[in-house]
């Protein structure tokens, strides 16, 4: 061809199989049937959008690879541009096949080794190179290592010519994809899982105020854990359990006080430990009758007991060594005192505390001795100590009136004691005060009208007036009364003595 300059030379010869240039440049076994026409090889270089040798690249050896194009949309025309690069260098063409410098070229040789838009007899067919490792609308790498080129579809979507060329289709692995939904799904379900049992090992919040849950012997750690949540003391039964069993702990039974919504660090140390045994203080003043004792036992918290059931056993189950065989009463016998009651004791338990404090302060003083000496039996003695406990209110006057029961039992003199009276009124009414009229009417413990000691003690006395009552002091007194609100006695050995007392109770209105 003449026009389009000096760049075409002129047609290389036709092979077998291919084309040779006259320069010897290019051998392609790619070219058959008849050659090359509308422009041919010269100076070894393939024009139209073929083959071009660049010296620069591979020493002006002739030998190239296919090019590889990029096509865009122009708003002019469309062109198709080689990849410079790799030892290629720019070629365009325009879609009518004539070449902006000049040159023209046919999209569908068929008689001349192009086919369809593509190369057939030399590995290219259709709208890729099949045979040379490229397929389909594309070009794909190939063993050598070829790039891939990727550019704008052309104007007419022709993947031939001008569209996009895409990479390598990568396979897809259906099993594989599955087993990474069903990964993601399991640790999503196991993530939720661990929060919420976090979330029942150290609940949120403030702790709720303490209840109290019994655990009893031979419970199963499921059973424990049922127990506590319903207390509300944790929320969850079953996980309790199934973290207690993870950790090996053992749970002991007993009676525990545990704040609700507690962690499970809290309520496991309680159970490993034991019950803390609730202990509560009993306290009995000197003085206190076996009624009032029993009411006592019967009010305090968290224990259990009866005063019926104190009172019952106090009159049958349990016996002092200082009780008489014909008595079945422990009144006097109990030691006033403060008690430590534990929780799960018993009233007989209580009970037992009380009579051996009172063997153990009786044998102090030596009481069956001291009694002896006294021409009286322990009991007596005991008796006696019971009235000087409820008589005397202050403590200086105790020894006075010791001496003074001692003096009158000895010459045969009633005892007159109001405290008698009054002890067996309230055995009936506990709040009664007696009156002038009831100090005066018979009864068992009215000591205006009868000699001697009353039969049983009218309160349990306390170490002190046991102290003076197994030695009282040597006096002349026969009388007391009492001269001041404060409790204070006046003390008197004959009757004018007395009368001038009775003035003063008078006058102070005690009398």
């Amino acid at each position: 061809m003449s026009e389009g300059g000096g760049r075409y030379g002129e047609r290389p010869t036709p092979v077998e199989g291919g084309y040779t240039d006259t320069d010897g440049g290019y051998t392609d076994g790619g070219y058959t049937d008849g050659g090359y026409t509308d422009g041919g090889y010269t100076d070894g270089g393939y024009t139209d959008g073929g083959y071009r040798p660049d010296p620069n690249h591979d020493g002006g050896t002739g030998v190239r690879r296919p090019p590889r194009y990029d096509f865009y949309d122009d708003p002019s025309h469309q062109h198709e541009v080689a990849y410079e690069g790799e030892g290629y260098v720019v070629e365009s063409r325009t879609p009518g096949g004539e070449r902006p410098g000049g040159g023209y070229e046919d999209e569908a040789h068929h008689d001349d080794g192009f086919h369809d838009d593509g190369f057939h007899g030399d590995g290219f067919h259709d709208d890729g190179w099949h045979d040379d490792g490229f397929h389909d609308d594309g070009w794909h790498e190939e063993e050598d290592g070829w790039p891939v080129v990727d550019g704008p579809p052309s104007a007419t979507g022709d993947h031939r010519g001008g569209g996009h060329r895409r990479g390598r289709r990568r396979s897809r692995h259906p099993i594989l994809e599955g087993l990474a939904i069903l990964v993601v799904l399991v640790l999503v379900v196991v993530g939720g899982g661990l929060l919420w049992a976090q979330s029942q090992i150290n609940p949120g919040g403030h702790r709720g105020p303490a209840v109290t849950v019994a655990i009893p012997k031979g419970s199963t750690t499921t059973q424990i854990g049922d127990k506590l949540a319903s207390a509300g003391i944790i929320h969850n039964g079953s996980l309790f359990a199934l973290y207690v069993h993870l950790h090996g702990y053992t749970l002991l039974p007993g009676t525990y006080s545990l704040a609700k919504n507690s962690p499970y660090s809290s309520a496991i140390s309680a159970l490993r430990s034991g019950p803390t045994v609730l202990t509560e203080k009993l306290v009995i003043p000197e003085g206190y009758t076996l009624d009032q004792i029993a009411a006592a036992v019967a009010r305090l918290p968290h224990m259990g007991l009866s005063a019926q059931k104190f009172l019952a056993a106090a009159k049958s189950t349990e016996r002092s060594p200082y009780e008489p065989p014909s008595v079945n009463n422990l009144e006097g016998l109990l030691f006033p005192a403060t008690y430590d009651v534990r929780q799960g004791e018993t009233e007989v338990d209580v009970l037992d505390q009380m009579v051996g404090a009172f063997n153990e302060r009786a044998a102090s003083l030596d009481l069956t001795d001291a009694a002896k000496k006294l021409g009286l039996t322990p009991y007596q003695v005991v008796i006696v100590a019971s009235i000087v406990e409820r008589e005397a209110k202050r403590p200086q006057d105790r020894a006075d009136v010791a001496s003074a029961i001692y003096n009158r039992l000895r010459i045969g003199m009633k005892l007159g004691a109001d405290s008698t009276q009054a002890y067996w009124l309230r055995l009936t009414d506990p709040n009664v005060v007696p009156t002038a009229a009831q100090d005066d009417q018979p009864s068992p413990y009215n000591t205006r009208l009868d000699p001697g000691l009353p039969p049983t003690p009218i309160a349990n006395p306390g170490l002190a007036s046991l102290q003076v009552a197994a030695n009282p002091p040597s006096t002349t007194y026969l009388y007391w009364v009492e001269i001041n609100p404060d409790g204070q006695l006046g003390f008197a050995s004959g009757s004018a003595g007395f009368e001038q007392l009775q003035a003063q109770c008078r006058a102070a209105g005690l009398c």
